[in-house]
């Protein structure tokens, strides 16, 4: 084996992103994306079927709080 490993393009992934100042972790494949809020106990704030488009996560008429955001 020679240690090349080509880039990656396809399958499932694990992203990190802040979303309104909180730490936000994506895990998607094709067919799924969830979005977790890991600041505030894992909440789930997305849960997307991609090929319909379709986000299957309750939105209230309230924004999403916070009280204890780290500074990451």
């Amino acid at each position: 084996m020679n240690g090349y490993r080509p880039q990656r393009n396809w399958g499932a992934r694990v992203l990190e992103y802040r979303y309104l100042g909180m730490r936000a972790v994506y895990l998607e494949n094709e067919l799924l994306r969830v979005g977790v809020l890991a600041n505030k106990g894992t909440d789930v704030f997305e849960f997307t079927y991609k090929p319909r488009d379709i986000n299957f996560v309750w939105l209230t008429a309230g924004r999403v709080v916070c009280e204890t955001v780290d500074n990451l």
